[in-house]
């Protein structure tokens, strides 16, 4: 197998892992905004995590803290990071949660939203970009004058 078949295949697995993860995640947030329960919550304090420990470059996570039906305090750190944090301790936000895992919940800002179809996309253009790079030679020779 030469080189080039390699990467191929290497773009293309990486394509179908990102639309099945991207899939996931949009299962996911449909599954919360069916069956979830909606509530306020309010930014406790933001998390940064850095990359690596000298690159100076940190992700930040919000620590989101609200009361359940059941009148249950949680304070739990939100999955999805950002650069920079669009948040502010303190800030009100609109949550949903899961009745079935209070520590499972999104921040209902549209962003939880997008992320399932932004990978499943990002996942069609990898395996997209790999087929015209394979095609590339192909096409260059049928289209010469």
């Amino acid at each position: 197998m030469t080189n080039e078949i390699i990467d191929l295949l290497i773009f293309i697995l990486i394509g179908i892992v990102l639309i099945i993860w991207g899939n996931f995640k949009f299962t996911e947030y449909e599954r919360l905004i069916q069956s979830g329960i909606k509530t306020e919550g309010i930014v406790f304090s933001i998390e940064s995590e850095y990359t690596t420990p000298t690159d100076g470059v940190a992700n930040y996570y919000p620590v989101i803290r609200f009361t359940t039906q059941e009148k249950e305090w949680i304070t739990e750190r939100y999955g999805l990071s950002s650069r920079p944090c669009p948040y502010k301790v303190g800030e009100s936000v609109k949550i949903i949660y899961d009745p079935n895992d209070n520590k499972k919940f999104i921040i209902d800002n549209g962003n939880a939203k997008l992320l399932g179809p932004m990978i499943m996309i990002l996942g069609v253009l990898f395996i997209i970009g790999a087929i015209v790079q394979y095609l590339h030679p192909f096409v260059n020779q049928s289209f010469k004058f």
